[in-house]
């Protein structure tokens, strides 16, 4: 996975980076007049950019197929490890005590204990020890170990099947860790034009040192980072008739701030850092809500009303 080229988190850094833009834009002349490319559609094209690599998800359905095949390919694990165990007991009477630490580890015995604690790569490791003895030695197994062709069968599917998924969840991984480094060098593709009219701008205003320091990624971060009233507000009701709710409690998620409800069914949270938060809503009796991406600005309470669905088992409830 690549590394980010910015220190800190990246909320901070999509806000900082718009703060920067913005700064481009209230001193775009200053540029132009240097540095013809730098137009207002350039500075857009900058921010679309910036919007479209914060589109890009974090977690995504890729991330939940590949914990789902996972479960899928431990569960096979464990059974794997478990039907070994058993085996070793076959091994026991078609060898003799003398022989049978030697024929344990033919069959796969050193692959054993790692897969049975965990390991899945060791369980295809287990198979491709266990498939070939079954085959060397199957008079033996057959006739002294009383193995059927049934269970012989059984285990070569079972090779069969757990390769197939142990393959999936890989290709599964791949695809999660594949989207993290598309949004992290898109990321960095925008940081590193951040860092492009920021170092500009210590040309252009090499006798200013306010503007200079005005043009620089700590001064963005520090903008965004102040908390100058920013926060969120906003009143829970019930969707059907209007009534204000108590008790209702709205958390940010990420944050560990949260507020309830008194009878006005009003709340605030302040201050609050710019950026985008997850908000959930909850209320005795009623229907859990999500908001996504709630934007909180610099300086401004980001109103956020909700109206409340009362559960079956609570129509009527106020």
């Amino acid at each position: 996975m690549p590394a980010t080229k910015y220190n800190c988190s990246q909320s901070t850094f999509y806000a900082a980076a718009h703060e920067g833009a913005d700064r481009l834009t209230e001193n775009l002349e200053d540029f132009t007049n240097l540095f013809p490319e730098y137009t207002l559609e350039f500075v857009q094209g900058l921010k679309a950019r910036l919007d479209a690599a914060d589109a890009l998800p974090d977690q995504d359905a890729r991330k939940l197929l590949a914990e789902t095949i996972w479960l899928e390919v431990d569960n096979m694990r464990k059974d794997s490890a478990y039907q070994f165990g058993l085996f070793l007991s076959t091994i026991d009477r078609i060898c003799e005590a003398a022989l049978r630490n030697t024929t344990y580890d033919a069959a796969g015995r050193k692959y054993y204990m790692d897969a049975k604690n965990g390991d899945l790569a060791k369980v295809i490791s287990m198979y491709s020890s266990l498939i070939p003895f079954i085959e060397e030695n199957w008079a033996a197994l057959s006739t002294v170990g009383k193995m059927t062709t049934a269970q012989r069968d059984e285990w070569i599917a079972k090779q069969a099947a757990y390769k197939a998924r142990y393959e999936a969840l890989s290709a599964a991984e791949r695809a999660v860790k594949e989207k993290k480094d598309e949004k992290i060098n898109a990321n960095n593709a925008c940081f590193d034009e951040l860092m492009a009219y920021t170092k500009l701008a210590q040309r252009i205003y090499a006798n200013n040192t306010v503007m200079m320091k005005y043009f620089t990624f700590a001064s963005f971060r520090s903008e965004v980072e102040t908390v100058k009233n920013a926060g969120l507000s906003g009143k829970i009701t019930n969707i059907l008739n209007k009534d204000t709710l108590k008790g209702a409690t709205i958390t940010i998620l990420n944050y560990n701030k949260s507020a309830v409800t008194e009878k006005s069914g009003k709340f605030e949270i302040t201050p609050l850092s710019m950026g985008k938060y997850t908000v959930i809503v909850t209320c005795p009796g009623y229907e859990t809500q999500t908001f996504e991406d709630v934007k909180i600005k610099t300086g401004v309470m980001t109103r956020l009303n909700v109206k409340m669905v009362a559960l079956p088992q609570a129509v009527g409830a106020h």
